[in-house]
């Protein structure tokens, strides 16, 4: 009788008949990320959570790590207690490029503190073989959370690559974000370090009209004998709606004539948005004439100005300003010239929205000559 060995086969030669016996290596685990933390979820409740994410791969290939469609995985915690697989908040994303499974488990909400320690990960191929891999110890879990600033829970933004804005939970922790649609993550951001409060999401643009979840992980130095590691403390998740592009406002502005030789006081704007927007809704403090003339805070006014059914809102500009800006960036040869200024700002949202209206310009009498000085 003659061995020889190919690779993962062993090749048996005995009289005339070739016998293949495969030799099966267990499933291997690998990636593994533990959170305990404390949490405020999209719906603005707080609660304790824990979680994990792993990857899992078998040199036989991803079949081999399927039973009947479903991967065999026990999760043991400290206590010793085991948790039913699969449940609720239990992922499974196969890799082919990669011949390996991404298992996420989110275990929330918890009524108490999640149990800290190391938990004890078993996978079991087809074959009948198993991988056991031990976690690194949790050691801690914060008892506060990160605070998101942009964009808002349940708000409506309007970028389709936003930038996303938070503050600062400690001197030294790092963060990572992660976008979620209909319960499957489509980005998640790099590590992002100390001192770094933005990010601009660089994923699949985010389709209007469609509602995410952005998860933001905080991470923070955790010293296990020699070893030093990072890992999820907290975690706070939001929900937000990708609207429409700018909103297009309807502008009236009284006058309708501006005679550069009054002394009125105001540039009176009435403000109409769209069906669907509030003009209750419109922060005045961010609304701005031409990007250079702030509107004043006071007075302001819900009204309907031109009778059409449509609340407009009204507020006012400085008319000195307003005229010094007409000075500035129009040449005024003519005695009447019309000029096209824009309003825009931002609702209490952050919706953006802008309108434009003509104005006339009525440059005054040769003795008013002095308009005319830039």
């Amino acid at each position: 009788m003659k061995k020889a060995v190919y690779g993962m086969l062993i090749v048996t030669m005995l009289l005339g008949t070739v016998m293949l016996v495969r030799t099966a290596s267990p499933p291997e685990i690998y990636g593994v990320w533990t959170l305990t933390a404390y949490a405020v979820v999209g719906s603005g409740s707080e609660q304790w959570g824990q979680g994990m994410i792993l990857q899992v791969t078998d040199s036989d290939g991803l079949n081999n790590l399927l039973i009947d469609g479903k991967i065999s995985i026990t999760i043991r915690a400290p206590d010793g207690f085991t948790y039913p697989l699969p449940t609720d908040g239990f992922f499974v994303t196969a890799n082919p490029e990669t011949n390996n499974l991404v298992i996420q488990w989110y275990n929330e909400p918890l009524s108490q503190p999640p149990v800290l320690g190391s938990y004890e990960i078993t996978v079991t191929d087809r074959d009948g073989l198993s991988t056991t891999y031990i976690t690194q110890p949790t050691l801690r879990v914060s008892n506060r959370v990160p605070t998101i600033c942009y964009p808002p829970n349940f708000g409506i933004i309007h970028e389709t690559k936003p930038t996303f804005i938070w503050e600062a939970f400690s001197t030294d922790a790092e963060y990572r974000l992660e976008v979620v649609f209909r319960g499957e993550t489509i980005w998640a951001s790099h590590a992002i370090l100390p001192g770094q409060f933005s990010c601009v999401y660089d994923g699949p643009e985010l389709a209007r009209g469609e509602t995410y979840g952005l998860h933001l992980f905080v991470f923070e130095d955790e010293t296990v004998g020699e070893s030093e590691f990072r890992r999820v403390i907290s975690r706070r998740a939001v929900s937000f709606t990708v609207g429409p592009s700018i909103s297009m406002a309807t502008i009236d502005l009284h006058p309708e004539a501006l005679n550069l030789a009054s002394r009125g006081e105001y540039v009176t704007a009435y403000v109409e948005l769209p069906a669907g927007y509030d003009v209750a809704d419109i922060n005045v403090l961010t609304v701005m004439l031409n990007d250079t003339v702030r509107a004043e805070p006071q007075p302001t006014a819900i009204g309907d100005y031109d009778r059409d059914g449509i609340p407009d809102l009204m507020m006012k500009f400085d008319r000195a300003k307003v005229e010094q800006h007409v000075l500035n960036a129009v040449s005024l040869t003519e005695k009447f010239t019309t000029v096209t200024l824009t309003i825009a700002g931002r609702l209490n949202d952050e919706t953006q929205f802008q309108g434009s209206a003509t104005i006339k310009i009525v440059v005054p009498s040769p003795k008013g000559a002095r308009a005319f000085s830039r």
